[in-house]
Parts: C-alpha cells; structure tokens; sequence
C-alpha cells in the first residue's frame, strides 16, 4: 500500500472556487486528482494507493478517515484495547501533528 499524503489550504487561490461549492470541496478534488494520477499505474504493479490529504483548518478527506478508523480497530484488536478511545487518540494525535506543523510554517514566514 502506498500514501499520497497532502495538506492544502481551502483559502488558496488554488482552491477556493471548489472550497465554496462546500465543505470539504477542496478535499474531494485534491483527492480525486491524486486518485487519478496514480491508482492506475500502481495498481499494474498489484500496489494500492490511497491519498491522504488534510486541510490546514484540520478537515481531512473520506481516505484519511476511512484509514484512522482501520488503523484504530486493529490496533483496539491487537492490544484488546476500546475502539472508539483508541479512534479518538489517533485522531486527536494526528490532528495536533497537524496543527503544530501548520503554526510553524506560519511562524517560519516571519
């Protein structure tokens, strides 16, 4: 299996037009353009593809979640641990991953 992991910010200029179709528009999209440039040629070589993308804002696209919740009942399998709290530390630790990483781009442009 391989990751296309991708943070993008729904106020770019980049992606605001799709960002007002919805929530989450701008997710879809970077997904499905991801999706489309390489499931094809992986899948030739028997490799899985799945894009991971965020937003800066802590959003995060169908993939990413439908991953967290796999990742997080083996994980509640494997240690005999609760799902639903082994779901919520994973989300949580991703989503300050995240946000730490975002206040230092911010802080690394002045």
């Amino acid at each position: 299996m391989t990751f296309d992991v991708t943070v993008i910010s729904p106020v770019a200029s980049s992606h605001v037009r799709v960002a007002q179709l919805g929530e989450g528009g701008a997710l879809t999209k970077v997904s499905q353009i991801k999706s489309d440039k390489y499931t094809k040629d992986l899948a030739e070589q028997n490799i899985g593809f799945r894009p991971l993308v965020f937003e800066t804002f802590g959003r995060w696209c169908r993939d990413t979640s439908d991953l967290i919740s796999r990742i997080a009942k083996l994980k509640a399998k494997r240690t005999g641990s609760n799902f639903t709290l082994t779901h919520s530390f994973l989300k949580g630790r991703l989503s300050l991953l995240l946000q730490n990483h975002v206040g230092n781009m911010i802080l690394a442009r002045y």
